[in-house]
């Protein structure tokens, strides 16, 4: 059954915050093979793997004399964003969070398996 792009890239934006587009380029990188045990993409597309502590990463607002400040902390390292209403620079800091936790392509296999045992 082929893929309905317009659906595909609003379920993409909003899981990963990636489009369609940045997914395909994503696949053409690994050769439409996964990026785990080096299988060609089949009948099915390949899963886009994410990490899920990335994804989770609490975010923190506040208010500063120049509109509002949103910031969370990944792997010891703080990222930061400013803008001029409170729900902008929480959507920022959301779709920045999401798009960092994007690691590649998985067959179902292999996003199964990592799934079912470990998420490293």
């Amino acid at each position: 059954m082929p893929e309905n792009r317009q659906q595909t890239d609003k379920r993409l934006r909003r899981k990963y915050g990636i489009s369609v587009d940045e997914r395909d380029v994503l696949f053409a990188k690994q050769e439409n093979k996964c990026i785990v045990c080096g299988r060609p993409r089949g009948t099915r597309n390949l899963s886009i793997d994410h990490d899920h502590k990335i994804a989770a990463a609490k975010i923190t607002i506040t208010e500063n004399e120049n509109g509002f400040q949103a910031s969370f902390v990944v792997r010891g390292h703080t990222y930061s964003f400013a803008a001029a209403t409170r729900m902008e620079v929480r959507q920022t800091a959301k779709l920045a969070r999401l798009r960092m936790s994007v690691r590649g392509c998985l067959c179902f296999l292999c996003n199964t398996g990592l799934r079912k045992f470990c998420d490293n």
